[in-house]
């Protein structure tokens, strides 16, 4: 479905972006579900659990790695 809104430009470039961050999430939230198992039962609470940290820090790292490359671009300007 991204492939082919992209590649016959059905949307607007903002309408094409929105779409397929909304297919990402969609795909994301099926492979966790359908292929990882992860579940809010009390069997795979630690494996959500452990998701759920992992979601913190790639999310911090992706937070550090902005900020230094934003002072960076400052620094040198």
């Amino acid at each position: 479905v991204a492939f082919i809104l992209v590649g016959f430009k059905v949307l607007s470039p903002l309408g094409s972006c929105i779409a397929i961050a909304v297919l990402a999430l969609t795909q994301l939230f099926v492979q966790l579900v359908y292929f990882l198992h992860l579940s809010t039962d009390s069997e795979a609470r630690w494996n959500l659990v452990s998701a759920i940290f992992a979601l913190m820090v790639v999310m911090i790292l992706l937070a550090g790695t902005l900020w230094i490359m934003f002072d960076l671009y400052a620094m040198m300007m």
